[in-house]
């Protein structure tokens, strides 16, 4: 029955999937059907309900990569920017040189007013990729918001409102390619191995 889960919703009939998802889970409630439904419940804009699926997902799994991997997309979509933040990370912690997973940890880290943070995810980036010209940019614009916020220190001895209200305007992450698919967990019942790399690169 995962199987055919599965097949429905890499054919994006994902009111079906979630049927069938939801009678394998009443008899086996395993992490790769959990995390399936996951997926189906954030393509479908249900994103408060998907994190409580991939949160089961996760705790059944424990830390499985792939769970953590469709996680980081559904905290996105909830504007979670701290739990990305952390999703991010714990898959940094196992791929270290991965260009795209430091991308979006610069975004994220952005999202919440760490520019510090921020800019170190982006020079992480230049330095893994020099020729990837989104790092160089988002480099640059957090070069500035850092430049900007040392400015507004030093003149008032803390941030401004406006400035935190500017910095709101500026959660929505842009992309510069469109955002890729949730990854599916294997149909086979054995763990898919590591996520590919996100492919979200952010330009700020």
């Amino acid at each position: 029955m995962l199987k055919r889960a599965f097949n429905l919703a890499k054919k994006e009939r994902y009111k079906e999937a979630e049927a069938v998802l939801q009678k394998i889970l009443a008899k086996n409630p395993t992490w790769m059907a959990w995390d399936m439904l996951g997926i189906v419940l954030d393509k479908t804009q249900r994103h408060g309900k998907a994190m409580e699926a991939f949160q089961q997902a996760n705790k059944l799994s424990k830390n499985q990569p792939e769970v953590i991997y469709n996680m980081e997309f559904c905290a996105l979509n909830l504007h979670q920017y701290q739990l990305a933040c952390e999703c991010f990370r714990s898959l940094i912690d196992k791929r270290p040189n991965d260009f795209a997973l430091w991308t979006n940890l610069g975004a994220a880290e952005k999202a919440l007013g760490n520019f510090a943070e921020a800019l170190k995810a982006f020079e992480r980036v230049c330095d893994l990729k020099p020729d990837f010209g989104p790092g160089w940019a988002n480099r640059a614009t957090v070069l500035r918001e850092v430049e900007l916020h040392e400015q507004v220190v030093q003149i008032q001895g803390r941030p401004s409102r406006r400035m935190h209200a500017q910095n709101r305007r500026l959660l929505p992450v842009v992309l510069s390619r469109p955002a890729p698919q949730h990854r599916l967990p294997e149909s086979s019942g054995r763990g898919g191995g590591p996520p590919r790399a996100h492919q979200r690169h952010p330009q700020l």
